[in-house]
């Protein structure tokens, strides 16, 4: 099986991931629903995981603090930009999650890419912008500054995913990584979440399995083992991808248009990681 499938699967359930949380976060407030499918996504990881590897103090303290990193910080940073903007430029906003990984690989692992590498993560970001420019809805300056910082913690999880993770396996890295970088949060928000004076209805529950299931223990999965296997410079352009899953789910699913624009960036946004992907790595 090709390696680059992960990044793949990972950018396309994110994508259709941020279209189903602004649907949920119009039936339940954003930490009490992110509450639910952290915790079903954490008892899963814990089950899967089921003591496979010893771990030493240090190793707890290294893969608990990254996590928390990667996940108390950016789920909330994430669930503050969600009622802040629209699905679309959510999306938009995020993506420049692969600048921030090559300026952080350049400095922390020296690794550089080439200057056509370069030259794809420029048209892809020109992508990006276009689909901006393109794009309608709800538009917070607090919003951009919560998604921007959501994009940049996850860029230094997904470098310290190359730098620690290989010490360890796959599920001990990422599954006890999430739920020990998760206690913090559930610690805050899970007493505070009122469930019985906001019935859920079938629909939302399944939408909070499915966002567990795929969105979180499945897709981060499959991105960290991606940066194993192919490194953060090169797995980080495929968020590219991410808007053009969650811009055509806002249309299909939430009614949100979209402009002529939207289809010229996002050709741009597919070749730009198609030129990064060629491009070699100094």
């Amino acid at each position: 099986m090709s390696p680059y499938l992960f990044p793949v699967y990972s950018t396309l359930a994110w994508g259709l991931n941020f279209a189903l949380m602004k649907v949920l976060v119009g039936q339940l407030p954003p930490h009490t629903m992110n509450s639910l499918r952290t915790l079903i996504a954490g008892v899963i990881f814990l089950l899967m995981w089921r003591f496979q590897e010893r771990l030493t103090v240090r190793d707890w303290l290294i893969v608990g603090g990254i996590g928390m990193l990667g996940n108390v910080a950016y789920q909330s940073l994430f669930l503050e930009a969600v009622p802040r903007l629209s699905a679309s430029y959510n999306t938009i906003v995020s993506t420049t999650g692969p600048v921030w990984v090559a300026l952080i690989s350049a400095w922390w692992l020296r690794e550089r890419l080439s200057l056509p590498g370069y030259a794809g993560l420029a048209l892809s970001l020109l992508g990006v912008v276009g689909l901006s420019w393109g794009g309608e809805g709800r538009l917070e300056p607090l919003g951009v500054l919560f998604s921007l910082g959501a994009a940049l913690v996850w860029a230094i999880y997904t470098v310290a995913s190359r730098v620690f993770g290989e010490r360890y396996r796959l599920l001990t890295w990422t599954g006890i990584g999430f739920v020990v970088g998760m206690l913090p949060y559930w610690l805050w928000h899970v007493p505070g979440s009122n469930l019985q004076s906001s019935p859920l209805s079938p629909l939302a529950l399944l939408g909070i399995a499915a966002s567990a299931v795929f969105a979180l223990v499945l897709a981060f999965l499959s991105w960290v083992r991606a940066v194993q296997l192919l490194g953060p410079v090169r797995v980080a352009p495929f968020q590219y991808l991410t808007p053009l899953v969650g811009v055509t789910a806002g249309v299909l699913l939430l009614g949100e248009t979209l402009a002529w624009i939207d289809i010229v960036a996002g050709l741009v946004i597919l070749l730009g990681v198609f030129v990064t992907q060629r491009a070699n790595i100094e």
